[in-house]
Order: C-alpha cells, then structure tokens, then sequence
C-alpha cells in the first residue's frame, strides 16, 4: 500500500514529500487512516537525531489519531472503522516482568512509534501493533485529543506516579504545552493547583485552566508558601532555581522533573532532613493512557491548539522550534 508522507532525508533538514510502501497488516497489526497528528519537541530531537536513535529517512508523528482501515487475523480489542490513537511506544516485548505487570513502558524492548525503522504519523496511513492503539472516547474531538497521547499521557502518569490523588496542593512549574494539561487534569480530580509562570500575560489563562493560585516566577520565586505542596512538577525545558522550588514541598513533598533539564546540584538538606524526593517520568503505560483518555472525556480536559495543514508541517516545527507556539501544534492530514 503507498503512503504519503512528509520526512527529513537526513540529520537536521527540512521535511519533504517522501513515498513508501507499507505491507498488509500482520495477525496483530492494523493500519490506520490518519487524520491528525501531533507535533511534540521529541519531533525535534529526533530530527536532529539528539538521542542516536534516529535512522533517515524520518517520518516524525507520534501524537496520532485516525481510523482504522484494515486488520490482522488475531486482533480483538478493534475493528474496522474505529476512531484510535497511537503515542510515543509501539510495541514491548509483553513477556517480560514489567510487561506483565502493566508497565510496558519501562521495557527494556521498548520500540519507539516513530524511531529506528519506523515512520511516524505525519503521513496518510500507518501500521502499528494493535494493542498499543487506544479507543478514543466519542466526545473528545480528534484534534484537542492528539496531544494527549504524548503530552497528556506524560503529565498524567507524572503526577500520579507522584502520588497524585485528590484533595492536595499540587504546583505546576510552566504553562506552555504540557503545564497547561497538567492543570487541567490535577484541577478537575479536585486539587487545589498553584501554577509557577514566567509569563505574566498567561495569568488569566491560568485561572481559567482551572489554577487556585498564580506566581509569576519573572516577579521571584517565593521563600514558602501559605500552603505548602505535596506534589511539583516541571514541565519548563529550562534550567530551574531547584534549591528555591524544593523548599515550597511539605515535609516528605515530591518533585517530579517531567521535562529534560541540565544536570542539577542536589539539595541535600531537604531530602534528608524532611524526607522530600526527587523523581523524574516520561511515558506513560497502556493502563494509565486508557485511564487519561477516560478522564479526559468525563471532565472535557483537551489541548489548546493551533492547526496546521501537512504541507506546512516545517512552518509548524520552526514555531515550535523558536517558541513562538503558545501550547501544541497538530498536523491535519
């Protein structure tokens, strides 16, 4: 079968029409008709193949949502015609002991969406392992969902992997494309939520995202807090006042550095002293995803995006790229 695509030839260019074939589904495969697409910064480091995974050409995409067109013999769980999402992991082993119990995504066998062999999602169709696709509740729109297979499912599995429940002061460092998931899902489980943001001009959205509080971090970064947090996650790709944030944790608080930061100097005393942790997360497992997708549905938690068609895919990487998006970008096929 013949898909269109849009792929970079090699190690930091552009993207360009680029055409290949992909073979029937396999028993446990189905192809998927792609409607919308993603664009995450992992897009960008693996274009500019920061991580050594990269083999060219690269179809990057791994915010997918489309229908399914065809299936394999043994598949179970979907049909023809359903509306599914593909994230950022194609496919584990399945047999080995974090597999087993649920988190696949800690394997060691853990082959990328759009990585190594792969193409991704910024293309017509796409054949992936049917039981790493997820069902896409009905009343979630394709676009505002997208972004929730990346970006959603991290934020959602950092928090709870920080013990995230209901009932607590939760902060939120960043306001941008994951910061701004990550209040809406602590919010809507019924978290009080402090958002720490530079930009002042991002307040009003803040609170309309559902934030208690707003500290506007370009002011200072405060030396406590009325109410301290249980939980703070980054989600800022930037250098951090770690020593400032850590002492905003109560006693035995977590610290959860979702996003990719530079090496960090340690504050001792709090950990040792009041028993606060550091922590660190990125994908979520099968399990977690269907869970977000459920809440998504049932509290209206989506992305604020802008719309690209995928003949302006680059227009939408250099944005990104430059930071002149104000959250997400989704590609529309």
């Amino acid at each position: 079968m013949e898909v269109k695509s849009m792929a970079a030839m090699e190690k930091g260019a552009d993207l360009e029409d680029f055409t290949f074939e992909i073979a029937e589904p396999g028993p446990n495969e189905c192809i998927i008709k792609v409607e919308t697409c993603g664009v995450c910064y992992s897009d960008i480091h693996l274009l500019n193949d920061d991580w050594k995974l990269s083999k060219f050409p690269l179809v990057p995409g791994h915010e997918i949502i489309g229908k399914i067109i065809r299936i394999g013999s043994e598949v179970q769980n979907h049909k023809v015609t359903d509306r599914v999402g593909v994230g950022w992991q194609r496919i584990s082993c399945l047999t080995c002991k974090e597999c087993l119990a649920g988190n696949e995504n800690y394997c060691q066998v853990n082959f990328q969406t759009t990585a190594g062999k792969y193409y991704g999602g910024f293309a017509s169709h796409i054949n992936v392992d049917s039981r790493f696709t997820f069902s896409i509740p009905k009343k979630l729109d394709s676009k505002g969902a997208a972004p929730l297979l990346c970006a959603g499912a991290a934020v959602f599995s950092g928090l709870r992997a920080a013990g995230m429940t209901s009932g607590q002061e939760i902060g939120v460092l960043g306001l941008g494309g994951l910061g701004h998931l990550a209040v809406q899902f602590a919010s809507k489980l019924g978290n009080k939520v402090t958002v720490f943001e530079y930009m002042k001009e991002r307040t009003e959205l803040a609170y309309e995202l559902g934030a208690t509080e707003v500290i506007v971090t370009s002011e200072g970064i405060p030396k406590n807090l009325e109410n301290p947090l249980s939980i703070l996650i980054n989600t800022v790709n930037k250098p951090i006042d770690l020593r400032s944030y850590m002492r905003l944790l109560k006693p035995k608080g977590t610290m959860n550095l979702l996003a990719s930061i530079p090496m960090i100097e340690i504050p001792y005393s709090s950990i040792v002293y009041q028993q606060k942790r550091i922590m660190g997360s990125v994908i979520a497992g099968r399990s977690e995803i269907v869970e977000m997708l459920q809440i998504a549905e049932r509290y209206n938690i989506e992305a604020y995006i802008e719309d690209y068609h995928l003949d302006e895919v680059n227009v939408a990487i250099d944005a990104l790229k430059n930071a002149k998006l104000k959250y997400r970008a989704v590609i529309t096929m």
